[in-house]
């Protein structure tokens, strides 16, 4: 059915739209090309919220990629004390410069050494054999592994 077929192609039209999302831009909404801790911290108070699939206000290890880094506490969840200053110690690595503001070059670097590795939450493809990231976490789509 014709109706049906450009339903599923406008489905993936979007689709691919939704994965070329610049979560870089997203973030910066000054859009002065920087980011600022408080727009760092801001898009981190609502990714804990969107990672948090179940809504017990707790991140579980399979909700959240830096689980390890993040749990301090060793315990089998992240609270959000815990996911915010884990996120203060990224900003502080991601900002190479130490000028207080997250620069769009800073932020490649910093995410680099992820894709290479396939770190950056996403699933991988069974018929490519690469690391496709989820939206949102790498930037360009995709992870060499």
């Amino acid at each position: 059915d014709k109706k049906e077929e450009a339903a599923t192609e406008l489905k993936e039209e979007v689709k691919e739209e939704a994965d070329k999302k610049d979560p870089f831009a997203e973030m910066d909404t000054d859009k002065d090309g920087k980011l600022s801790k408080d727009e760092f911290f801001a898009y981190a108070k609502v990714g804990f919220k969107n990672k948090d699939k179940n809504n017990n206000g707790k991140l579980e290890k399979d909700e959240c990629p830096q689980f390890d880094k993040f749990n301090t506490d060793e315990n089998d969840f992240l609270s959000e004390e815990e996911f915010s200053k884990g996120r203060e110690a990224m900003f502080a690595n991601i900002d190479a410069d130490k000028d207080g503001f997250i620069s769009k070059e800073e932020m490649i670097a910093f995410k680099k050494p992820m894709q290479k590795e396939g770190k950056c939450g996403g699933k991988e493809s069974k018929e490519k054999k690469e690391m496709k990231c989820a939206p949102g976490k790498c930037g360009d789509g995709k992870c060499g592994k």
